[in-house]
């Protein structure tokens, strides 16, 4: 370390303050709560706040290349910053150099004595897309909606077997006096009190919301066990459009919470009692996380010009599907 750097960890600044306390740290105390990425709350920037529906939001920083994170606030004059700005608006300081002294009063950082504090706090956990709290309020499904489901072969029973809602509105916090409309189709798929929620149209980034946790297993309570082969697949929709095809496939489907997050093994342990065969199905993108299950992958030929078993029900239609996948378990079993 050469001696300005030396020199500028004794001195108030930015870099100085993220040595000592995480910068995440930061906008859970100064929010007062733990924000999501991506995700709308209501400003706490503007006195004045006539927000009819949410404008501050949160992202990985691009704007700031020495913070992780970076904030908008889209109503008012489209303000943003990063969390020295944001603490001086909202104190309503003069100076962002005076939003540096907040926090080192508030965090007891020590910039006024000869040695500040060298540890660097870390109190929160790092924002996912995973909410700890989800509340739905279900509408009936709309004719675009069952529309999509059908493209997959995937029937309004077969929604209510597995406990598919179409999102009205919802909440990720309980005490939330306000909801969040979804801008676009939505689903819940339900899990006893907890949810995923799906917005097949949403940019990828925004697919997906939760608070499913590690033990959740879509298709489980489901399960019939009447079959020797089970398949372990990567959602919820693919299980519902294999299941609907289970009497010619003679298998069965469940799916983890998501491809990169693993069965617990208890699960695992005692599906292997009810089968023969256990295999796994995920997309053929790389992106799975295949190598934590011990089992048999099988996938959709990158040469059909399809990822999942789902898109290409949709587009080679049922006989086709029944064909490939039974040729994959086959394949699979010998």
């Amino acid at each position: 370390m050469d001696l300005e750097s030396v020199v500028n960890r004794f001195v108030l600044s930015p870099e100085a303050i993220l040595e000592r306390v995480d910068e995440y740290t930061l906008y859970c105390h100064y929010l007062g709560f733990e924000p999501l990425l991506r995700t709308p709350y209501k400003s706490n920037i503007r006195k004045e706040n006539s927000d009819e529906s949410p404008s501050f939001s949160m992202f990985a920083s691009t704007k700031f290349p020495d913070r992780e994170y970076a904030w908008k606030d889209s109503g008012g004059k489209g303000t943003s910053g990063d969390i020295f700005v944001l603490v001086k608006l909202l104190y309503g300081y003069a100076k962002v150099t005076d939003a540096y002294k907040r926090i080192d009063i508030d965090f007891n950082l020590g910039f006024g004595s000869k040695e500040p504090g060298k540890a660097k706090i870390v109190l929160h956990t790092r924002p996912e897309n995973v909410a700890s709290w989800i509340g739905v309020k279900s509408k009936q499904f709309t004719k675009e909606a069952l529309q999509y489901w059908e493209r997959y072969g995937i029937t309004y029973p077969q929604l209510v077997k597995y406990n598919v809602k179409q999102v009205a509105e919802y909440w990720l916090m309980k005490d939330q006096d306000w909801s969040y409309k979804p801008k676009s189709m939505m689903f819940a798929y339900g899990m006893q009190n907890r949810y995923q929620l799906y917005q097949p149209k949403a940019d990828k980034e925004y697919k997906f919301r939760q608070n499913l946790n590690e033990f959740d297993l879509h298709g489980f309570s489901q399960l019939e066990y009447n079959y020797d082969t089970l398949v372990i697949t990567k959602a919820r929709k693919d299980v519902m459009c294999l299941d609907m095809l289970k009497e010619e496939l003679k298998a069965e489907f469940v799916a983890p919470r998501s491809e990169t997050t693993p069965i617990h093994p208890k699960y695992l342990r005692f599906l292997e009692t009810k089968y023969k065969h256990i295999l796994v199905l995920f997309d053929n993108d790389g992106k799975h996380k295949a190598e934590l299950y011990l089992y048999p992958l099988i996938q959709v030929p990158l040469s059909s010009g399809y990822k999942d078993p789902s898109d290409f029900r949709a587009a080679m239609g049922k006989e086709q599907t029944v064909k490939l996948i039974q040729q994959l378990i086959n394949n699979a079993k010998a």
